[in-house]
C-alpha cells in the first residue's frame, strides 16, 4: 500500500503510548521544544485543541492538561475566546 506524503509527516508527529512518559508530558515536551526552537514565535497562536489532538492522535483533554503544563511554565497563555498564545517576550536562554 502506497502511502500518501502527508500521511508520512503526520505519522512522524504521533506519539508513543509504549513510552514511559504520560502523553499529556510527551505533548508538552514537543511544543515546549518547538517554542524554544523558534519554530513558535511570541505572540503566535497555537492551533486551536482539535486541530492538535488529529496532529498527535491523542484525546482533547491529554492536549488541555499539555497546554495546561506549558501555561504553568510561563511559555504559552490562554486568552478566552481567542485560543492559545505563546508568550511575548520569552525567548530562549
Amino acid at each position: 500500500m502506497k502511502r500518501n506524503p502527508s500521511d508520512l509527516a503526520a505519522s512522524a508527529d504521533r506519539l508513543a503510548p509504549l513510552e514511559r512518559q504520560p502523553l499529556n508530558i510527551q505533548v508538552a515536551a514537543r511544543l515546549r521544544a518547538e517554542i524554544l526552537a523558534g519554530h513558535r514565535l511570541p505572540g503566535e497562536k497555537l492551533p486551536n485543541e482539535l486541530d492538535l489532538s488529529d496532529r498527535y492522535a491523542v484525546s482533547r483533554a491529554t492536549i488541555r492538561e499539555a497546554i495546561g503544563m506549558l501555561v504553568f511554565a510561563g511559555l504559552v497563555e490562554r486568552r478566552h475566546g481567542s485560543g492559545t498564545y505563546v508568550t511575548l517576550g520569552h525567548l530562549p536562554a
